[in-house]
């Protein structure tokens, strides 16, 4: 594994105005990385992609092969800061009953329609959550 350290050179401008708070202004570095981070904006979204299709060990274990080195945790963390995806109204609804304990314990998932994603898990197997 080869270490790679990035030193780049930043612009500094100074205002004359004796109104403006601060005096002084930098370039900033918004398509690379932003302050503080501790990675680049392009690796941050190449570890969410990692980890929301591999998840953590299996992930972990593909960024090590790839020389990034993180742990399953780090890439947990980045699933859990995603935003949740907006979720709309189904125009198509599918219903289904699954068995959690074989012949005992039964639950009903609802689905899209037209996609067949997972919209809700409701623990009973009756009518009345489902109507609500």
């Amino acid at each position: 594994m080869q270490s790679v350290v990035s030193r780049p050179t930043v612009r500094r401008f100074i205002c004359d105005a004796a109104d403006r708070p601060r005096r002084t202004f930098a370039d900033p570095f918004a398509r690379l990385t932003t302050p503080y981070a501790r990675f680049t904006t392009w690796l941050d979204y190449v570890l969410e992609r990692i980890g929301l299709a591999l998840a953590r060990r299996a992930g972990a274990r593909l960024t090590d092969q790839l020389g990034f080195r993180v742990r399953r945790m780090t890439l947990l963390r980045r699933i859990m800061a995603l935003p949740a995806p907006q979720s709309s109204t189904p125009r198509v609804l599918g219903v289904n009953d699954f068995a959690t304990r074989r012949g005992q314990a039964y639950s009903t998932v609802s689905t899209r329609g037209e996609t067949h994603r997972v919209v809700d898990v409701l623990p009973p197997r009756y009518s009345a959550p489902l109507a609500e």
